[in-house]
């Protein structure tokens, strides 16, 4: 992952400008054009996000590719009134556009879904080694959430048929699966502040060999200190309706795990009636991308150059270091997208140029670089601020 801490001068000899975006019912798009473009950076800077490599510590190596992906949020705690109004909050309030919570740049990345009960007060350690810090300054670690994104595959030894999933969260937590249509199904909803509580889908998934299952799993996490998140399956067979669980439901300290990560006799008891957790091998990352914190990126970005005309508009120029498509989002202070666009032909000069801006507002840019002679795609966001 390349970091950009500053501003280069930047030259393209080659360019492949973005045009023709989608307008997503705003009036900002990415464009074609020959503005004349000032010297001057009239709008900030871009800042690369730094990647944090299992944030909540544990779980087994993946491959280059395998892993889930994820992005975080957390309240804006000065917004609230006081403790009593941010332990009312759940998974919804984090993901509504909600003013009261700040979305960060950060990429996440974890190997499995496998955080027994335990204290997290390290907080969230970047590449560069520093901690990220909330609006005030202080290490992150509580009023928080994580949406993780990945493919869930079976394994080469697991069984084809129905699988029932579930998750136990400390606090709330909800599982999503992307159906043939392109919709989120809620799998397993286990929202709302409590300790770790087991959270059950109603009823089985079928899965074989050649499946590969979009899924969305929406974690936070309320006061300090103790965190839990861990996916379980259950192999069912042939039939799509489950046994009873009588523990999908129950929610009670140190009843899975003590405050060690040490498992007690219910989740001896899950393991005795066919649950598991998965492992890494059932993690793949979407699009080909690539996991930074299981293999160094084979594509790198080698500068930035970023100027403003005086109509307000933006050009965004970098380099890769292979010939690489680009995927572009751009989103509002709000994370709504409001333009989106796939650039199909390769290049290692890359440029986009928007529409006016509203240059007092920031802006969130996410690439998607690919790489069809190495098969891989890397995913970076970057913070435009006014």
């Amino acid at each position: 992952m390349v970091r950009w801490n500053r501003i280069l001068a930047f030259s393209v000899t080659t360019l492949v400008i973005l045009g023709g975006f989608q307008n997503c019912g705003q009036d900002v798009s990415f464009q074609h054009g020959a503005d004349n473009f000032s010297e001057s950076l009239a709008f900030g800077v871009a800042s690369a996000n730094q990647f944090v490599c299992q944030p909540f510590g544990g779980g087994a190596n993946t491959t280059s590719r395998g892993g889930l992906r994820a992005n975080l949020r957390y309240l804006n705690q000065s917004q609230f009134t006081g403790a009593a109004e941010m332990n009312a909050q759940n998974i919804s309030a984090y993901y509504s556009n909600n003013p009261k919570v700040i979305t960060t740049t950060q990429e996440l990345y974890f190997n499995d879904v496998n955080v027994p009960t335990r204290a997290f007060t390290a907080g969230f350690a970047q590449s560069n080694g520093q901690l990220l810090a909330d609006n005030a300054g202080q290490p992150l670690v509580e009023y928080f959430a994580v949406e993780y994104n990945s493919i869930f595959r079976l394994r080469a030894n697991q069984p084809n048929g129905y699988y029932r999933f579930s998750v136990l969260s400390d606090d709330g937590s909800t599982l999503e699966y992307q159906d043939a249509a392109g919709a989120w199904v809620m799998l397993v909803s286990n929202d709302e502040a409590h300790s770790t509580k087991m959270g059950c889908a109603t009823n089985g998934i079928y899965l074989d060999s050649a499946s590969k299952l979009n899924i969305r799993l929406r974690y936070f996490q309320g006061p300090r200190t103790q965190i839990a998140n861990v996916m379980m399956v259950k192999f069912l067979g042939n039939s799509a309706t489950p046994p009873a669980e009588p523990l999908c439901g129950v929610s009670a300290t140190e009843t899975f795990w003590n405050s060690n990560s040490v498992p007690q006799q219910s989740v001896m008891d899950l393991f005795s009636r066919n649950w598991a957790i998965p492992t890494a091998d059932n993690f793949l990352l979407p699009n080909n991308q690539v996991n930074p914190c299981a293999n160094s990126n084979a594509i790198t970005v080698s500068g930035v150059d970023m100027k403003s005309t005086f109509d307000n508009k933006l050009r965004i120029a970098f380099t890769t270091n292979v010939k690489t498509s680009v995927h572009s989002i751009l989103r509002d202070e709000n994370d709504k997208i409001i333009a989106e666009r796939t650039e199909t032909v390769e290049s290692t000069g890359h440029e986009i140029r928007t529409e006016p801006l509203d240059l007092k507002k920031p802006y969130k840019l996410e690439l998607d670089l690919i790489s069809s002679a190495l098969g891989i795609s890397v995913h970076q966001s970057y913070l435009l601020t006014p």
